[in-house]
């Protein structure tokens, strides 16, 4: 062989071991949410496994840090969304814990709609891990908002077959008020301290664009609000659809509260959400779906038989508020709110028109 030969042959065979060890991620690589898997049982909802599966999978909804989106690659200028990450501790002082950075979105150059998007994240997650669903969001005149809240624990993890603790757990989540022995949060802690304080801080740093709209006497204007959630996420904005009229609830991979029994106690109580506003969206291969699913009944949003497939239906999607998806996954319980590993210009996030459907104008 001669030197030249010699020489093409060795950088080939760099090369190629190269892209072994680091491939180039591709727009059809696996969804990125992170955390255990081995729970295809589950869904049985037969007995302990079960309710240990429900923690699992719950805490399953965390995204690796390699899926957050970085801020550069989604402001790309006038016309798209631009996000604004700030710490939680810089809104209120007596915020402690869970201090991964709030996300604030929004279109500049867009005609805006007058409604906020809570954001509420899975167990142990924080807003950056969903940037391509706020964003997403954002596109359609929405102002939004990623919190970041106290997810550390699993709801399923705290409360297993007693289906009376759940609401017990998450009221003190949103509120911070003690209502539960298995949770200790305070008001300075709560999701809705939280929502306040962040909603004050963005109309003082970040004046002219409308979050002050919001609030109502240093109260939420709840009529105005979507909340959305992930897992953990969409239990606490099923819940503020319970306790408060709000414009929508999104809930994705969500509500699991339950058992074997059945539905936890305060899904199918009275709500001040009327039923029709609740839209959910979850993977059949979630090892929770038949829970979920369960849930979504309870909560009055149809029967299993009108749920619509996005990987064969197009949107509205025949009205329904039920979506599923069957497409290939690893973590199916986090993929419906995490899309791709890394945001790239031009690739259209797989479930961009189900989550732009469920978001709504």
């Amino acid at each position: 062989m001669k030197w030249h030969q010699l020489l093409v042959w060795l950088l080939a065979t760099a090369w190629c071991a190269a892209c072994a060890v680091n491939p180039v991620p591709t727009p059809s690589s696996e969804n990125s949410a992170g955390g255990r898997t081995g729970l295809s049982d589950a869904s049985a909802d037969g007995g302990k496994r079960a309710l240990d599966a429900a923690a699992a999978a719950e805490a399953d909804a965390t995204a690796s840090d390699a899926a957050a989106a970085k801020d550069t690659g989604l402001d790309s200028g006038a016309g798209e969304p631009t996000v604004l990450p700030f710490d939680p501790t810089a809104t209120d002082p007596a915020i402690k814990k869970a201090l991964q950075p709030h996300r604030a979105w929004l279109t500049p150059a867009k005609a805006h709609s007058g409604k906020l998007v809570l954001f509420l994240g899975g167990t142990d997650s924080h807003p950056g891990q969903y940037d391509l669903l706020l964003a997403e969001a954002a596109r359609l005149g929405h102002h939004v908002l990623g919190l970041h809240y106290p997810n550390e624990q699993s709801v399923a993890g705290l409360c297993g077959a007693d289906l009376n603790c759940y609401e017990h757990v998450r009221r003190e989540l949103l509120e911070g008020v003690d209502y539960s022995p298995k949770i200790a949060i305070g008001q300075a802690e709560s999701i809705e301290n939280r929502l306040i304080k962040a909603l004050l801080w963005l109309e003082l740093h970040d004046p002219g664009r409308g979050w002050g709209q919001f609030l109502s006497a240093n109260k939420p204007k709840w009529a105005a609000l979507i909340a959305a959630g992930l897992s953990l996420g969409a239990g606490q904005a099923a819940l503020i659809g319970k306790l408060h009229a709000v414009d929508r609830v999104v809930l994705l991979a969500g509500v699991v509260d339950g058992s074997e029994k059945g539905p936890a106690a305060w899904i199918s109580n009275n709500h001040l959400t009327e039923s029709a506003r609740y839209f959910g969206f979850a993977h059949k291969d979630d090892p929770l779906f038949a829970r979920i699913q369960a849930n979504w009944i309870a909560l009055g949003m149809g029967s299993p038989g009108n749920a619509v497939d996005v990987d064969k239906a197009q949107v509205p999607y025949p009205t329904s508020q039920q979506l599923t998806t069957a497409w290939p996954t690893k973590q199916p319980h986090g993929s419906v709110g995490v899309d791709q590993a890394t945001p790239m210009a031009g690739v259209v996030p797989r479930y961009r028109d189900a989550w732009r459907y469920l978001i709504g104008l």
